[in-house]
């Protein structure tokens, strides 16, 4: 176990490496407690290994060999069906009195049986530690049956089982486009909020990467949902059947575009002026961040220069405000009027009204007056209000507007999703969805996932598998992965 902790301390946050796994109740091992244990008496323990397992030999490019072992009758009878032989008969050996030692045969058959795991699982570069007890250690190797009228303490309770429960909650995975600590925040007054609507429990977790977040929900089907963006949402679709439920509305759009941005004294006016130059972006699987500026450019004939993953639209934002890198690609909201109305509509957009760059932007005169309002939680221009990602970092970098313009407007995609993984509970789906309605109409929504500083979801609509078609359809035209 200590070789494999060093060896853990070696990989990337969030890869899959160790896996505790639990043949009893018993705690878990303190060094083993900040990864995601598995309990393989459960009546899906053996499942959730299997997939988690899976997961990270797709991940490396391995073959996951699944051997018919012996291991004791600890676990659910799907398992023993699905992978255990007949137990062998075990030897004992005599004494003179003629009493029966067992200690010979147990310390083999030990050693053997943890040779077996940990060749399976070596298969695929993940080390599974067994967590169990010494009291355990005689059931499995002893041959001397179980007293009769003794309760199965290994069986799990309905409780301990239930999707939902505190022992099982249910993950809400946060994609981290934005501030962790915003995230984290808003995401706990989330989780809150359906938990006092449906009584179910929920977890909050931050993924490291888009591709985890993807990889988080096919490895766990039955209780993970997410916001994905429509290109995660598209390939997690296509990898196991994530399915979507809500879209984004922000401001009226059920639709969103990628701003291509510059310093405002750079000389790049056009997109053919970005042939070499150096660009900044957020993620490889952001739809907006990478996606769609890579289908344009090459569409547009132009080959970047170097390429910088800042791991967020606001590092984008920073690194151009720096000079650190030549331009950037984040999202773009529609800027307010004074009145607090969009400066175009959606009907608009539809109608082809929306030709020019100007029209996108704020009127020219108001930028001078660009600043973080009194209380700092908007970004206002002589009244109109900056909406796209350079306005998140208005706090730090107040004259951000001055500094940064937009250079062009990408294509419009379908919104980011709220996704559900695809053996998720249909009765504990309709509740939470119902929840996620009712979320959408108070205060606390606009503290956090409609908030300009979060996702900005200004509301929520239903949303279909067949809106994401022609983000599957960019995948396939470009070959596009996720990033491992």
């Amino acid at each position: 176990v200590r070789l494999a902790l060093d060896t853990a301390m070696e990989k990337p946050e969030g890869e899959i490496f160790i896996i505790p796994a639990r043949l009893e109740e018993c705690d878990n091992l303190e060094s083993l407690r900040k990864w995601h244990w598995v309990d393989l008496f459960q009546e899906d323990g053996y499942e959730m290994l299997m997939r988690a397992l899976q997961a990270r030999s797709n991940k490396i490019g391995a073959t996951l060999q699944i051997k018919k072992i012996w291991l004791p009758n600890i676990a659910s009878s799907r398992r023993s069906e699905a992978t255990i032989e007949k137990k062998p008969e075990l030897k004992q050996e005599s004494s003179k009195a003629g009493s029966l030692k067992p200690k010979k045969i147990e310390t083999k058959n030990k050693k053997a049986n943890t040779a077996i795991i940990i060749a399976m699982i070596g298969l695929v570069g993940t080390v599974v530690a067994i967590v169990i007890t010494s009291a355990l250690i005689g059931k499995i190797f002893s041959s001397r049956p179980e007293p009769t009228g003794m309760k199965d303490t290994t069986e799990p309770t309905e409780t301990a089982r239930a999707i939902g429960s505190l022992e099982h909650p249910i993950k809400i995975l946060f994609i981290p486009s934005v501030d962790a600590n915003i995230i984290l925040n808003g995401g706990e007054i989330m989780a809150a909020s359906l938990n006092k609507a449906t009584s179910l429990n929920f977890e909050v977790v931050i993924p490291t990467s888009y591709a985890a977040t993807v990889e988080e929900m096919c490895a766990s089907p039955a209780d993970t949902m997410a916001f994905l963006t429509g290109l995660g949402y598209a390939i997690a679709n296509q990898m196991c059947g994530v399915d979507v439920a809500f879209k984004a509305i922000r401001f009226g759009y059920p639709v969103f575009w990628t701003e291509y941005i510059v310093a405002r004294n750079s000389d790049i006016q056009s997109l053919a002026d970005l042939e070499g130059k150096k660009w900044g972006y957020s993620d490889q699987a952001s739809t907006n961040g990478y996606m769609i500026p890579t289908v344009e450019l090459a569409e547009a004939g132009v080959t970047p220069g170097e390429q910088v993953q800042t791991s967020g639209h606001n590092q984008t934002v920073i690194a151009v405000y720096n000079g650190e890198v030549d331009f950037g690609t984040v999202f773009y909201s529609v800027p307010l009027n004074p009145e607090g109305a969009t400066i175009f509509t959606y009907d608009d957009f539809l109608a082809g009204s929306i030709t020019d760059l100007a029209q996108y932007e704020i009127p020219d005169e108001a930028i001078a007056d660009c600043a973080p309002d009194t209380e700092g939680k908007k970004m206002l221009c002589d009244g109109y209000q900056i909406m796209d990602a350079r306005a998140n970092i208005r706090i730090d970098y107040p004259d951000v507007i001055q500094k940064v313009r937009i250079l062009a407007i990408s294509q419009a995609v379908p919104n980011d999703t709220f996704s559900f993984g695809p053996e998720f509970p249909v009765d504990l789906r309709a509740q939470i969805e119902e929840a996620f309605v009712a979320f959408s109409q108070t205060e606390d929504w606009n503290i956090t996932i409609g908030s300009t500083d979060f996702y900005g979801w200004s509301g929520a609509s239903p949303a279909d598998d067949a809106e994401y078609d022609f983000v599957r359809a960019m995948v396939e035209a470009t070959g596009y992965k996720l990033s491992k």
